[in-house]
Parts: C-alpha cells; sequence; structure tokens
C-alpha cells in the first residue's frame, strides 16, 4: 500500500465515485482514504453521533448499518486491504479507539446489536506476514458484549449473546451465551446474558431471540 498513491477525503459526506471504481455513499461525515481500485464504503444513516477514520486498499468492502454509535471524542478506526471485507451491523454501539483490520482476502462480521467498550483491537492480520490460517475471518454474532481492552483475532466466531471479559484474547469458537476471560480466552461460565441498560437481573428485560437460557 505504501507504493499507492491515495485518494483522501477528509469529512466527506454524500456519494463519490471514480474511473477506478471506488464508491463510497455516507450521511455522515468520514475520513477516508482510498488505494487502488475496487473499494466500496457504505454507511447507512446519518446519524452524526459517531467518527469515522476509513483506510481502505483494493477489492475492499465496508458497510455500517443503521443507528451504530461511538463516542466523539475518538475515531472508530476500520482498514481493509487486499479483497476483505469489514460489516457491522444495526444499533452496535462502542466508546473510544476501537479499531479493525481486515487484510489478506479476510472478513470481519460484527452482528446486530452489540456493545463494544474501549481500546479494542479486532485484526485478521497475523503477526507474521508469512502465517496463514485456515480461517482469517472473525465472526462476531449477534448481542454480544466486548469488554475493555480485549483483542479479537483471526479465527474467532463469538456466538450470540456472549460476554468477553475485560483484556481477553480471543481465536477460536465460543458457544452462544458465555461468559469468556483470559489469554487465550476460555469459557468462565455459561447459561449467561445481559442486557444493556438494566443493570439489575431480570432474564425477562433480554430479548426472547438472545435468550436460550432458563429461568431456573
Amino acid at each position: 500500500m505504501s507504493d499507492l498513491k491515495p485518494i483522501i477525503l477528509k469529512a466527506f459526506v454524500g456519494s463519490y465515485s471514480d474511473d477506478f471504481n471506488n464508491q463510497i455513499e455516507t450521511g455522515i461525515p468520514i475520513d477516508i482514504n482510498i488505494y487502488g481500485s475496487n473499494n466500496s464504503v457504505i454507511i447507512n444513516g446519518s446519524n452524526k453521533s459517531i467518527s469515522y477514520s476509513i483506510t481502505v486498499c483494493n477489492n475492499t468492502n465496508i458497510s455500517i448499518g443503521y443507528n451504530v454509535l461511538t463516542n466523539m471524542n475518538r475515531k472508530l478506526e476500520l482498514v481493509a486491504e487486499d479483497n476483505s471485507d469489514i460489516s457491522i451491523g444495526d444499533n452496535t454501539s462502542f466508546v473510544n479507539g476501537c479499531r479493525f483490520f481486515a487484510g489478506n482476502s479476510s472478513k470481519i462480521y460484527i452482528g446486530r446489536n452489540c456493545m463494544f467498550s474501549t481500546d479494542i483491537l479486532v485484526s485478521c492480520n497475523p503477526v507474521i506476514a508469512e502465517i496463514t490460517s485456515c480461517n482469517n475471518s472473525i465472526n462476531v454474532n449477534d448481542y454480544v458484549w466486548v469488554g475493555w481492552g480485549a483483542s479479537l483475532q483471526q479465527g474467532c466466531n463469538i456466538n450470540k449473546s456472549c460476554i468477553v471479559a475485560a483484556q481477553a484474547v480471543v481465536e477460536n469458537e465460543v458457544p452462544a451465551n458465555s461468559l469468556i476471560a483470559g489469554d487465550p480466552a476460555k469459557i468462565i461460565r455459561s447459561n449467561i446474558t445481559w442486557h444493556r441498560h438494566n443493570m439489575e437481573y431480570n432474564i425477562n428485560a433480554v430479548s426472547a431471540e438472545y435468550r436460550t437460557i432458563s429461568n431456573t
């Protein structure tokens, strides 16, 4: 990417296209660096309670759903390179300093109604470029709470209604309704769920689609 000269758009709002088949659609201001060709960025809605710093390079797709929120004090950083995709679902929220990196034909998928805390890294780029993985993607299903300083690495698949503890490092499959912690992350408790606003335990406050646990 360093050999390419980027197209730089600052605080851009609206539609953009060029002769290199790069396409941008956004209803909120974004800062974006565009390298190469065949890049697509679509940010749905016009919620201004979010700030993005985006870099795309060669055959990438970034899609952001409706009502995605973050803290305006710091940008949500998204980098997609070389045939990679990043998708974030509706009603997902971020606090500060979350970073997403996708490269080498990887995919990062974040579902609906997730909650990300501060300084979280979501990365499909291996530390050593020569290392490859049989699964170089990251999948976070609906209604997952990711705690401060957690790291989601390539190969992780977090099923719905999970809680990822602070500073956990996640690389593998996580069953639904699990609390995980540690490096590498391990299941601490099963049969759990959580609620974004109701701090008192009341399972009936949680949407039925995110509950597979019993009342007993």
